[in-house]
Order: structure tokens, then C-alpha cells, then sequence
């Protein structure tokens, strides 16, 4: 018997291809009929569920064959050979029917559905991720092997439904979560992700990170979602350490700035009454001895030297919390002005030492700027001071110019000095709180550290810089340069003097004899000054040391302006004015205006001030002029000079 055909195994395919004859040539002799098998196919193997009917074709065509030949051996007749040759013919035909549906387009797609359900089991089952499907058309649900590794437990210990995930979720978490995954579902947000909390199998809650994909039909109704849980729970709790170490810092934060603020009223509550006096002192100059005026002008110079160290160290707070910005102040002032007084502050120092000092402002002289004055002559105080105490010969020369950069209008201040010079490594040191460009120079010349950098801060904020250009042993050149914002200024604008002369004038004219006023400050030294100002402008007046006293007195007494320190015992200023705020309303009484005088000065205190229901603050240590202004503005005729 001759058998031809062969089996050939490919990476992807089996081919078969056999030939033979049904009945030996031997006995064909006579025959028209000839019986002649043959089958030839290739067998894909691009998935397991293809390879049973590829197989079970190859097997029936062996059997078959191996039948056939059997039959014949023993002598079966042509009609058995005939019938069993049909009957295994037929069985091939409908194999290779299948084959060739599963060929089929319909067939494939049938095909890849069920290897994408395949794949998509055999990943879940490999992903760090625990994986879901939810199926809402029969309510079955799918869970991954690792989704219950996630929460301690083995599969199959849960039922394969929606209802087990919402069993395990926190009740606290449960309604936000349902109610997400609805407004998911209706389109009302674009993606399925959101973090809550689970219950593990040893009763411990785990925070989950889910994310998921919705699948809908052709009517838009959502059939399934299919998604992700990764457990987080100690990214959850490095993120609660963190949240507590950031509570930590604030609150630390809080208890220093509440430090300085007490410090800043321990402080400047005895420095107004000092500056007071020397402000005081200082206009009776007429009445003193050349010996008296050197007194009293040391006396405004050390005073002035301690406000600055306080007001460096409390903005120093201010740009570490970042609310320095919110204080910047906007208002039209005289360049010339301003450029007196700082002549006028560092000309003792200038006097102590021998060496040339030259503030050329005249092209700038007339010019009006719009800003803040004190924050302006803050600069320049720092930038014009250190070169003074840097310097011991040569001298110091400070010129004010205007230039255009950018098409747009500048102030360029320049301090040149002749002192001692900055190695090129360290000017970016010198701007660095706390630093200085040499540990020496502490020692030597003093300071805290903080002028240059609170300098450079507040020229930024402003819209401008600072620069520096320096030698080592020869000198250095520090440039302020800032925006020359300017605008219309009324012809009758006037200098701080004769505005200062302008108000008491005023003040006087309007005969503020029948004007009552109470003073409510608890320290003695501010109020012999206070007593004393309101005495020169001919005010009537009552003294009231704590807040409580100020209530009562305000009870019986009806006042034209209260001037109210903030923190005094037994009741603070905000109490007192609180409370006077609310008896105006319930007994219909006329608004009594409330100035605010507070040795705190750091931000927000004003904003405290007004939400206290006061009118407006005052500072400490009282500036006079700022003092008179306050004074008209609310007792005045008129609101403004």
C-alpha cells in the first residue's frame, strides 16, 4: 500500500497535507469508481481555544484512514468500505465547516472577542493593580486576584457583584463615592477617578486610588465599567506627616509672630514716649544752648537708629510670611522731601567721621513720586547708611537722577563710597539675610544683616532692583532704581514743614474747644506725650488707662474721638471698641469715630483694627504730623488740607 502525506508544524500554523488510495491498487482492477481521499489544511495557532478543531480533524483523518486500511485487510465488502468512506467524509466536511466559520470574518471578530476577554483575564491576574469589571447589564461583577490580595482576602470570598465593593466601603465615604460614580456615569464629569477609603480583612481602613473607564451601548447607556484599584494608604500617611510637620511649622510660625508682636509693643510703648520727647525737644531748639541742641540731637538719632532696628527686625517677619506685599502704601509724595530727611538723619553720623558727603538731587529736586514714602526712605536709609559706616576717608557721594530704560521712566539713586569694598565672590552674600560679606565686619561695624536684603525685597516689590559694583579695598557703588510713577499734583502741594504748620493752623482755627476726646492708653510715658500734643492744639480731653474705664467713661460721657491704645489689662482696645460698636446700635447712638493706636505694626493689625470696628490706626511710635493729620480728618471742618 502506498501512503502519501505529511504533518508540518509551523510558529503559528499546522499544515497537513496526506494523500492515499482507499483500496489497494490490486483490487481496483474492473472498478469505474475510484475512492481517493485527500485533505490538505493549515491549522492557525493564534490562540488556544483554536487548536481542539484543527486537531480533532488530523485525529478523525488518521482513524479513518486506519479503519479504512483495517477493513480492507480483513476483507470487508465494497459496500462497508463504501458507506464507512462516506460516513468519515462527512464527519471531515463538518470540521472543516468549522474551520472555515472560524476563518470567517463573523468568526474572527467572535474569535478576538473571546481572546480579548482571555488577555484581559490573564493581565488582571499578573498587574500590581487590583482589577474590576462591572457589568450593570446582568449585575455580575469581575474581581482580580489581586484586587482581594489588596484587602487581606482570597477570591471567591465575596460574590462576584457590584453590591460587594459598596460592602467594604467606609460609611463615611459611601454616599460620595456612589453619588460620583452616578454623576460618572450620566456624564457630568469627564473620568471615573477618585481616592476612598476600603476595609481590610484585619478590620483596618486602606486608602484606594480608583481609576476607570466606562463602556456604553449604541444608545449611550453605560453596560460595564472597567478599572484599577492601587492601594495608597502610605502614601496617605507620609502625606498626614507631612500635613502634620506643615501644622507644626505654622503654629510655630504663629508663636513667633505673636512673639515679635508682643516684643514689637514691649518695645516701641516706651519708644514713642522717647521719640515723642525728642520730637518735642527738637521744635523747641529756638530755647537751647548749642550744648542742649548736640543733646537733643543725639537723643533723635539714637532714637531713630532703635526704631529702625525694630521696624528691620518685624519686616524681616513680614517677607519671611510673605505680607510685606499687602503693606506697600500708594500715595503722592516730594522726592526733596524725603531726600532732607535722610541728609538730615545721617548727617550726625557724617559729622563723626572725616570724610566728604555729597547728595546731589537737583535734576529731581521739583519731582513728585507715587509710592510708598516710608518704605522709599527706608532704602535709601541702608543703601546711604552702610556707606557711611563702611567709609572712614575719602568720601561718600549720592546723586538722584531720572533716565528712561524700556521706554519708561526711572529714579536712579547711586551711593559711591570710598570704604572698604566687597570681594566680587560675595555680592550676592550681602543680600542674604543674616550675612554679611565677612564675620568680621560684624564685629568692627555692627548691624544685624538685614538692611541690604529687606532693601533689595522691598525694591522688587516696587518694580525696580538693586545693584552693586565694588572693589575690594577701594570702594562700592550700590544703584536704586525704581519706576518714576508720577501723576497731577494739585500747585498748592507743600513740604512736610509747611504742611505740618499748615495743620496746627488749621487745627487751631477751628476752635476745638467744645470737642471732647477721650485717651485710652494704659503706659504713662505715652500718655504725658499724648496729654501734651493734644494740649498744644487746645483740645479737651479725658484719660482713660484701660479699656474697661474707657467703656464706662464712654457710658456717661459723649466724645467727639476716642483715641484707643490696643492692648491695655482688663480689656483690650478690640474688646472695648467692639462692644461700643454694639451698644451705638442697640441704644441709637451717634457713631463715635474710634483712631486705633497699636505698637504691634505688623500686617494685618490694621485690617484687625477695622474689623474691631474702629475707624482707622495709628502706629506706634506716633509720628506727629501723621498724629495732627488723624486729628483733623475727624474733628476738622474739612477733610483735608
Amino acid at each position: 500500500m502506498r501512503y502519501e502525506g505529511g504533518i508540518s508544524f509551523y510558529a503559528d500554523s499546522i499544515m497537513l497535507d496526506m494523500e492515499h488510495p482507499l483500496l489497494p491498487p490490486s483490487q481496483w482492477a474492473g472498478q469505474n469508481l475510484r475512492f481517493k481521499t485527500s485533505f490538505r489544511s493549515v491549522v492557525s495557532l493564534s490562540s488556544i481555544r483554536q487548536y481542539w478543531p484543527y486537531l480533532l480533524l488530523t485525529l478523525l483523518f488518521l482513524t479513518g484512514s486506519a479503519v479504512m486500511m483495517a477493513l480492507v485487510q480483513h476483507g470487508a465488502s465494497q459496500n462497508i468500505l463504501l458507506y464507512t468512506g462516506i460516513l468519515f467524509t462527512a464527519l471531515s466536511s463538518v470540521l472543516n465547516g468549522y474551520v472555515f466559520y472560524a476563518q470567517s470574518p463573523r468568526g474572527i471578530k467572535k474569535n478576538k472577542v473571546s481572546v480579548s476577554q482571555e488577555i484581559f483575564r490573564m493581565a488582571s491576574e499578573v498587574a500590581s493593580d487590583g482589577i474590576f469589571e462591572w457589568n450593570f447589564v446582568g449585575d455580575k461583577a469581575f474581581y482580580s486576584r489581586q484586587y482581594w490580595a489588596i484587602l487581606g482576602y482570597l477570591p471567591g470570598a465575596f460574590s462576584d457583584t457590584v453590591q460587594s465593593f459598596k460592602d467594604l466601603l467606609h460609611p463615611d465615604d459611601q454616599e460620595r463615592v456612589l453619588a460620583y460614580i452616578k454623576k460618572y456615569l450620566s456624564g457630568e464629569v469627564p473620568e471615573y477617578h477618585i481616592i476612598f477609603r476600603m476595609k481590610h480583612k484585619d478590620g483596618q481602613w486602606i486608602w484606594i486610588n480608583a481609576r476607570g473607564r466606562a463602556l456604553y451601548d449604541e444608545t449611550g447607556r453605560p453596560t460595564r465599567i472597567v478599572g484599577a484599584h492601587t492601594d495608597i494608604t502610605l502614601v496617605k500617611a507620609y502625606e498626614e506627616k507631612l500635613e502634620k510637620a506643615r501644622e507644626y511649622a505654622e503654629n510655630a510660625n504663629r508663636t513667633k509672630t505673636d512673639f515679635l508682636a508682643h516684643m514689637s509693643h514691649e518695645i516701641r510703648t516706651p519708644l514713642t514716649a522717647i521719640s515723642g520727647i525728642a520730637e518735642i525737644f527738637d521744635g523747641m531748639q529756638t530755647n537751647l544752648d548749642d550744648k542742649q541742641k548736640k543733646l537733643i540731637k543725639v537723643l533723635s538719632s539714637s532714637t531713630s537708629s532703635l526704631k529702625d532696628l525694630v521696624s528691620d527686625i518685624l519686616d524681616f517677619s513680614k517677607i519671611e510670611s510673605g505680607e510685606i506685599e499687602r503693606e506697600l502704601d500708594q500715595k503722592i509724595f516730594g522726592l526733596q522731601d524725603v531726600f532732607e530727611q535722610v541728609i538730615s538723619i545721617v548727617s550726625l553720623k557724617v559729622g563723626e567721621k572725616n570724610f566728604k558727603f555729597k547728595f546731589d538731587y537737583s535734576t529731581v529736586k521739583n519731582h513728585k513720586f507715587l509710592g510708598d514714602r516710608a518704605r522709599f526712605r527706608q532704602i535709601l536709609l541702608n543703601l546711604i547708611g552702610n556707606a557711611v559706616k563702611f567709609t572712614e576717608r575719602g568720601s561718600v557721594i549720592v546723586t538722584a537722577t531720572e533716565i528712561m530704560q524700556r521706554n519708561e521712566p526711572f529714579l536712579c539713586v547711586s551711593v559711591k563710597d570710598t570704604g572698604i569694598g566687597i570681594a566680587p565672590q560675595n555680592f550676592d552674600l550681602v543680600f542674604e539675610r543674616f550675612r554679611q560679606a565677612d564675620s568680621s565686619v560684624s564685629r568692627k561695624y555692627g548691624g544685624s544683616g538685614l538692611g541690604l536684603p529687606i532693601s533689595l525685597r522691598l525694591a522688587r516689590l516696587m518694580g525696580g532692583d538693586i545693584a552693586v559694583e565694588s572693589v575690594l579695598g577701594e570702594g562700592s557703588t550700590f544703584t536704586l532704581m525704581v519706576p518714576m510713577r508720577t501723576q497731577n499734583v494739585r500747585e498748592d502741594y507743600q513740604s512736610d514743614k509747611k504742611l505740618d504748620k499748615a495743620l496746627t493752623e488749621k487745627i487751631r482755627e477751628q476752635s476745638l474747644n467744645h470737642k471732647n476726646i477721650l485717651l485710652v492708653e494704659d503706659y504713662e510715658g505715652n500718655i504725658v506725650i499724648l496729654s501734651y500734643l493734644l494740649d498744644s492744639l487746645k483740645c479737651n480731653y479725658d484719660v482713660a488707662r484701660t479699656g474697661l474705664e474707657a467703656l464706662n467713661m464712654w457710658k456717661e460721657k459723649r466724645y467727639d474721638l476716642i483715641l484707643m491704645d490696643v492692648q491695655m489689662p482688663e480689656m483690650d482696645g478690640f474688646t472695648a471698641t467692639a462692644q461700643i460698636r454694639v451698644m451705638e446700635k442697640e441704644k441709637d447712638r451717634t457713631h463715635t469715630p474710634i483712631i486705633g493706636m497699636t505698637a504691634h505694626a505688623l500686617v494685618g493689625d490694621k485690617e484687625k483694627c477695622i474689623e474691631a470696628g474702629m475707624d482707622t490706626y495709628l502706629p506706634k511710635p506716633l509720628v506727629e504730623l501723621d498724629f495732627k493729620t488723624k486729628i483733623i480728618e475727624f474733628l476738622g471742618q474739612e477733610k483735608s488740607v
